[in-house]
């Protein structure tokens, strides 16, 4: 559950909120892969919203 959450609320451009959802999905079981692609999408959309600022 935690995994799609996090994917919705990247789509949304809640990265932060996303990037949380990931690291709970990756908390109950860290071999779910979609959760990693999750995070690492979310922490690379923040850090290229940083740079635009």
């Amino acid at each position: 559950m935690e995994t799609a959450l996090s994917a919705v609320l990247n789509f949304l451009g809640r990265y932060e909120e996303g990037i949380e959802a990931a690291r709970r999905a990756l908390e109950l079981d860290p071999s779910v892969t979609y959760a990693w692609v999750n995070l690492y999408t979310g922490l690379g959309s923040v850090a290229k919203v940083d740079l635009v600022r």
